[in-house]
């Protein structure tokens, strides 16, 4: 052939590979984009739910034809892209975070869509089903460890559907991100494959499984529904929830003292509106740390500001239940030494004294906790000279008795992780009371994340779950997972909150736990290395009796 003539093939190659190229980039923005518009952020506050259903579309034909060299830096720009759309309110928390949070999903989504991919290549026919083992996995598995991070659960936006937030009672919150993901990935399936173009045998294979898909939704939607609690004859118990509007750990001692009366003054207006039966204050409402002034008596301004609290609460007939810094003096592994150690608390003031107390056992990474100073002396440091305030790990779910009712305390992060609210519940708390502090993130759109995470509480353990928090969002959310109330963010207020108790049922998810996510995992393992392991021997014995493999095996 001459030279003319190979020219223009080579040419053309060329341009059909840069086509492709910018097809795969151009469909990983858009599923990426539909990603955070699912979500409260940018374009919504409340989020889009259905996009949901759609983000995974355009992945379908990405993973199907990419290359195994293209998957990784394509997955690297999915987690980057729609991790910085989602979480973009970190920019004003801190310039830094929108680039470390971002980053951190570049290097997960660098070992997702590998995964993504084997599923799509093994599993040509039901890589619709494998994609949602995958993701609904990766999900559960990043929720674990240090940087356990349950923002961005796919299920979670459909905190505003009572009827899938009842389902989670069976589930979990996993059984929702399960059902979006193979929605969105067969849709996709069905488009690369053009259905209506393909064989009657492709026809009905889509129909069935569709179907398939259809009465996997219709069961959550059912069960939702048909599992629904009376509250008719619950009792009721009024609580007071107060939201001063302000970061409790900015502005020093005056700015101290004034939360502090804000907090007074919302606490007495309450009892003008209504007859609260317990008062609540967010997470370090109260800042000076009560018991170590009373014992050590180290800052006389801090300790006057403590005894100013107590005369006040000894004149109140209603507990009084707040966030506080309780800070003690231990023995240190290292030194041997009495030192201060610091908890992030919530304690009960009833009847003339203390008689309540749970220390935050999921602490932040990073912001609240950094386990390894050894191993990282200088990002330890680093921390510390940006005025980290490092917390010592609760060690118990300690449950507190109000004189009427046991409640349980998940402290902010806490009410974003299943596992922690189920707990409370098998120790036998009544009602799940969370105090915050989101006014760091100075968003509406941060807070409502948070908020909408908060809200699967109630609709997994069947338990009345109420926020008071700083800031926002404050509110109160029914054992049927409906969304009752809540106060404006932004603005000092009380909201008061005449709530059910109901605790006559033990949900599927209270006595089992995450056994959706664990079943998603360990079928997604087998099949993933099952499959690779009969490609394997498929390919090898193919080339031992000389034949190629052209894929006729794949199922």
């Amino acid at each position: 052939m001459a030279v003319a003539e190979i020219i223009p093939v080579v040419g053309e190659d060329s341009r059909k590979k840069g086509r492709l190229i910018l097809r795969d980039l151009l469909l990983v923005t858009l599923s990426a984009f539909l990603f955070s518009l699912a979500f409260p952020g940018l374009f919504s506050e409340k989020g889009m739910p259905p996009a949901a259903f759609l983000f995974f579309v355009p992945l379908v034909p990405v993973l199907k034809e990419c290359s195994w060299k293209a998957v990784v830096p394509l997955g690297m720009l999915h987690g980057y892209i729609s991790y910085a759309l989602f979480n973009y309110w970190l920019a004003d928390f801190h310039p830094l975070t929108i680039i470390i949070v971002p980053f951190i999903y570049v290097c997960i989504f660098a070992l997702v869509f590998p995964l993504l991919k084997a599923g799509a290549v093994l599993f040509p026919r039901w890589g619709f089903l494998l994609h949602g083992l995958i993701w609904t996995s990766y999900e559960y598995l990043k929720s674990k460890g240090f940087l356990g991070y349950t923002y961005g659960t796919v299920g979670s936006v459909f905190y505003e559907w009572p009827v899938f937030v009842r389902a989670t009672s069976l589930t979990g919150l996993w059984g929702l991100s399960f059902l979006a993901v193979i929605t969105g990935a067969w849709l996709g399936s069905v488009c690369v494959s053009r259905i209506f173009r393909s064989s009657l045998k492709n026809r009905i294979f889509f129909g069935k499984t569709g179907l398939g898909i259809i009465v996997f939704a219709l069961f959550l939607a059912f069960y939702g529904f048909f599992s629904r609690v009376d509250l008719e004859d619950s009792p009721r118990y009024t609580i007071a929830l107060t939201q001063h509007n302000a970061d409790s750990w900015q502005g020093g001692y005056a700015a101290f003292r004034d939360n502090y009366y804000t907090l007074r003054d919302l606490s007495l207006r309450s009892q003008l509106k209504g007859s609260p039966d317990l008062i609540v204050w967010p997470e370090t409402a109260f800042v000076p740390t009560i018991h170590y002034h009373k014992t050590y008596r180290t800052n006389l301004r801090s300790l006057s500001l403590v005894e100013d609290l107590e005369s006040f609460l000894a004149t109140q007939d209603i507990p009084y239940l707040l966030g506080n810094d309780d800070a003690r003096k231990e023995v240190s592994e290292k030194s041997g030494a009495l030192e201060r150690v610091d908890y992030n608390a919530a304690i009960l003031y009833r009847e003339g004294e203390w008689r309540g107390l749970y220390r935050k056992r999921h602490l932040v990474p990073f912001t609240e906790h950094f386990p390894y100073e050894e191993q990282f002396p200088s990002v330890y440091q680093w921390l510390l000279d940006a005025d980290t305030h490092f917390w010592k790990k609760g060690e118990s779910f300690n449950l507190i008795d109000t004189g009427d009712y046991q409640i349980g305390t998940p402290i902010c992060f806490e009410d974003t992780f299943g596992y922690i609210s189920r707990q409370f519940v098998l120790n036998g708390a009544q009602i799940i009371v969370n105090l915050s502090n989101d006014a760091w993130s100075g968003s509406v759109v941060a807070e409502r994340q948070h908020f909408m995470l908060s809200v699967f509480r109630a609709g997994e353990n069947r338990r009345t779950m109420v926020r008071s928090t700083n800031s926002g969002i404050t509110a109160w959310v029914d054992p049927n997972g409906v969304i009752r109330d809540e106060l404006e963010p932004f603005v000092p207020g009380v909201l008061i909150a005449d709530v059910p108790v109901y605790s006559k049922t033990r949900t599927p998810y209270t006595r089992w736990g995450d056994w959706f996510a664990l079943l998603c995992l360990t079928v997604c393992f087998f099949l993933l290395f099952g499959g690779a392991i009969i490609r394997l021997t498929i390919r090898l014995r193919s080339r031992r009796i000389g034949i190629e493999d052209r894929g006729k095996y794949d199922f």
